[in-house]
């Protein structure tokens, strides 16, 4: 069954001239859309060409989904409006997914799930508060039955194996293939592990071994400071992402120096490339 991407934003009305929709096209980044400050982005001329594409679960029947009871229930997590509107146009399109919540903090996510218990998590893990990786384990904490499948801008494999010790049964990046997040979406509500296969090739290569590398030595929250300082936030800015205070984050701080033996930020910076923990 092909699926339409592009609703019309009036039905029945053939004179307007837009139309609602997602940009095609495959391997598109999710985050592109956020250059754009308006939900405008979904607005597409007529003469833009239709994209469409086939379910892969068309030729099984039955699907996983169509095995469960009822539908395949799912909250959406991401700090940006912008992009759960992406997900949210995406995974309606499927039978039997229904999207019951959206979240833009971990805590947010945490209360959601225990209101709704869902059977699938789209989890990014760039969020405010506890971040998504805290997230992830605060659920797993509570019910280690629930499935939550990771999507975010990161596919370097030491935040994969973070998310997997968290406790995410999936991982994928935003530069999959749109239709890879309903595919995914249903590996997972049906309890199989899903990892990108582009991801999986690259956690097999052994100088991506996160277990040989100095990274181990953190604990969980000092993962999630040393992501954001890498990526060149402040220690104040750091602290009011993970709303943390600052001398929280300064104590975190000189203990990762101490662990990761460097002595400034910036040696740390350069480490976390050389780690591989941000991309080039």
């Amino acid at each position: 069954m092909a699926f339409q991407l592009l609703k019309y934003a009036h039905r029945g009305s053939g004179n307007l001239p837009f139309r609602l929709g997602i940009i095609p096209g495959r391997g598109y980044n999710w985050d592109r859309m956020l250059i754009l400050r308006s939900p405008c982005y979904l607005l597409l001329p007529r003469s833009t060409q239709t994209w469409t594409f086939h379910d892969r679960q068309d030729a099984r029947s039955p699907s996983p989904i169509q095995r469960m009871t009822g539908c395949c229930k799912v909250i959406l997590v991401d700090d940006h409006a912008v992009v759960r509107a992406g997900y949210r146009l995406l995974l309606s399109q499927t039978r039997d997914i229904e999207i019951v919540a959206e979240a833009e903090t971990g805590e947010e996510a945490c209360n959601l799930y225990w209101r709704h218990q869902p059977d699938v998590v789209v989890m990014d893990l760039n969020l405010p508060g506890i971040g998504g990786l805290g997230a992830i384990r605060r659920i797993l904490g509570r019910d280690p039955e629930a499935r939550v499948l990771v999507f975010s801008i990161h596919d370097e494999p030491v935040y994969v194996s973070r998310a997997q010790e968290a406790g995410a049964l999936g991982y994928i990046s935003k530069s999959c293939p749109p239709e890879m997040l309903v595919e995914a979406v249903i590996s997972t509500a049906a309890g199989k592990p899903f990892l990108e296969p582009a991801i999986a090739r690259r956690m097999k290569e052994p100088d991506h071994d996160v277990n040989a590398t100095p990274l181990e030595r953190l604990t969980p929250r000092e993962f999630d400071v040393l992501c954001r300082l890498a990526r060149g936030l402040s220690t104040r800015e750091t602290a009011q992402e993970l709303r943390l205070s600052a001398k929280t984050v300064s104590n975190y701080l000189t203990s990762i120096k101490e662990k990761l033996h460097v002595a400034t930020t910036a040696e740390l910076v350069r480490l976390a490339y050389r780690l591989q923990l941000i991309a080039d």
